[in-house]
């Protein structure tokens, strides 16, 4: 089972009542039993709002529908060591140039490509230089094919106790910061010369040891946070090249897009050697349309606060999600990200969450897919499946 399907909860805009969450639970577990609904009921598609050029609001608006290539470059396994393998160890094929080709032809705009490192460190935290050229590899082909491209550091950060081994922890916080620092160091500097369409993204998701979401007993780790996102900022400005005005993306405690861990993250400023460089990045799996619609108005009240637009990294419809509730909820997201100028971005892990089969590099969901087609950028050019 992957990553992403031992995840029982789901990452949510806001926390609804319990009932709600019971009743989404039922919706969820129901199955794929209903029709999806008719063309004239589709909601209107609303227009992109503008923004300055050059900013990191119009490189979002540049992006607006982006693919993940999950479970592959992120893919672990800390009993296995130090080795180039880890890219098939989940059970996707090896990422090749025609695969991201079909993420362009499909008509998205951008490709997120998690990236785990634990088995590409030595004993003195070196990474192997092959996987870094293993990631540029990818990287390249995207930018090639006229995507932007979001390279991260993924599980080493994440939920999964069997994974992870940096931290959003003030009990380990100096060791964390220190690794996460010397990751960064690598990363920024074998990227360098990459143009400003390739972007970074700070973690894929922070937690503490106990991956607690108790603001009460550890609040201070989901401030903490603030501290390792500035730590990522320095670290890359200070690897020159490029690095010195690209743009970066930084997210809360557990990439959440709850208001709290917004608020924890953002306790004080950031300081950044280039303006209008930040980019706050969140996950949602919410499914319901009225909680979708909410918390996005929420997201845009704190990117406006905050001076900071938005990227909705993951959003995601399981196989055992209901169809006619996934494709509501499609409509929901992508509506309310248009409407409030947000990046939204489908996890899609090959397995469980699956748009595009990697290997016929067509739609894997034909229904969900059309309900995406509609939001791309007016004149893309997209492949007829």
């Amino acid at each position: 089972m992957t990553e992403k399907s031992k995840r029982s909860r789901l990452i949510r805009f806001i926390v609804p009542s319990a009932a709600l969450l019971a009743g989404l639970l039922a919706v969820y577990l129901s199955g794929p039993d209903s029709e999806f609904r008719p063309e004239e009921t589709r909601p209107e598609i609303p227009a992109f709002p503008a923004a300055p050029p050059g900013s990191a609001a119009a490189l979002v608006a540049e992006m607006r529908i982006g693919w993940n290539l999950g479970n592959s470059l992120d893919a672990m396994n800390k009993d296995r060591g130090f080795t180039l393998e880890s890219e098939t160890f989940w059970g996707n094929p090896k990422t090749t140039r025609d695969m991201i080709e079909a993420v362009k032809n499909a008509g998205f705009g951008a490709i997120r490509i998690p990236v785990s490192y634990y088995n590409h460190r030595n004993e003195d935290g070196v990474v192997d230089p092959a996987w870094l050229d293993r990631v540029a590899e990818v990287a390249g082909w995207a930018l090639d094919s006229g995507l932007y491209a979001v390279v991260n550091v993924h599980h080493d950060t994440g939920m999964n106790p069997s994974l992870s081994w940096i931290y959003a922890d003030t009990d380990v916080f100096e060791e964390s910061r220190s690794d996460y620092a010397a990751l960064w160091r690598q990363i920024a500097a074998r990227f360098r010369d990459f143009d400003e369409r390739l972007i970074f993204q700070g973690s894929g998701e922070w937690t503490n040891r106990e991956r607690s979401w108790d603001g009460e007993k550890y609040g201070e780790d989901f401030r903490i946070v603030h501290e390792l996102n500035q730590t990522f900022i320095d670290t890359v400005r200070a690897c020159g090249g490029k690095n010195a005005g690209r743009y970066l993306m930084i997210s809360p405690y557990s990439a959440s897009a709850e208001e709290e861990f917004v608020r924890a993250m953002f306790y004080k400023p950031f300081n950044d050697s280039k303006d209008d460089r930040l980019i706050l990045s969140v996950h949602s799996y919410a499914v319901d349309p009225n909680v979708i619609r909410d918390g996005a108005a929420v997201l845009s009240r704190l990117s406006r606060e905050y001076n900071l637009p938005v990227a909705v990294d993951e959003i995601g419809f399981s196989g055992k999600t209901n169809r006619s509730v996934a494709l509501t909820a499609v409509e929901s997201y992508l509506t309310e990200c248009r409407k409030y100028g947000f990046a939204c971005f489908f996890w899609d892990d090959g397995y469980e969450y699956v748009v595009l089969d990697r290997v016929s590099g067509r739609p894997a969901d034909r229904e969900l897919f059309d309900r995406i087609r509609p939001f791309f950028h007016a004149g893309t050019n997209m492949i007829e499946f």
